[in-house]
C-alpha cells in the first residue's frame, strides 16, 4: 500500500527510477542536508543546505518553498526564487534539489 502524496526518485536508468518513494506524511515536510536540524527527509551532497526547502500539502493542493539562502530548487526546469514564498506544485511535477537530485511528485496513485 502506497501513501500519497509522495516523492519518487527518477533516474536515467529506468530500472532505478521509482525504486525509492518518500511519503509526505506531514502537511509541512522539510528536506535538507542535516538530520541534526530536524528535517523530515535528508539529502546529502553538494549544494544541499542544512534546511533546504519545505513541501506543504493539504486538501487544496501542494506547494514548495526554499528555506535557506543558497538553496537551489528547480520545479519543471524553473528555479525557485530564494525568498519568493511558496510556489504551487502539481501532480507529476519534476523537482531537482541542489545540482542533481531529481524526484517526481505524486499527489495521487494515478501515473
Amino acid at each position: 500500500q502506497h501513501s500519497f502524496p509522495q516523492l519518487s526518485c527518477l533516474n536515467k536508468d529506468s530500472m532505478l527510477s521509482h525504486v525509492m518513494a518518500v511519503p509526505l506524511l506531514k502537511e509541512a515536510f522539510t528536506i535538507g542536508r542535516s538530520a541534526a536540524v530536524e528535517n523530515d527527509f535528508t539529502l546529502d551532497g553538494m549544494g544541499m543546505q542544512p534546511k533546504h526547502c519545505q513541501i506543504s500539502h493539504d486538501a487544496t493542493g501542494a506547494s514548495i518553498e526554499s528555506l535557506s539562502l543558497g538553496a537551489v530548487v528547480h520545479v519543471n526546469g524553473h528555479q525557485l526564487a530564494e525568498e519568493g514564498g511558496p510556489q504551487p506544485l502539481h501532480h507529476l511535477d519534476r523537482i531537482v534539489f541542489g545540482p542533481c537530485r531529481l524526484l517526481c511528485l505524486y499527489l495521487s496513485n494515478s501515473r
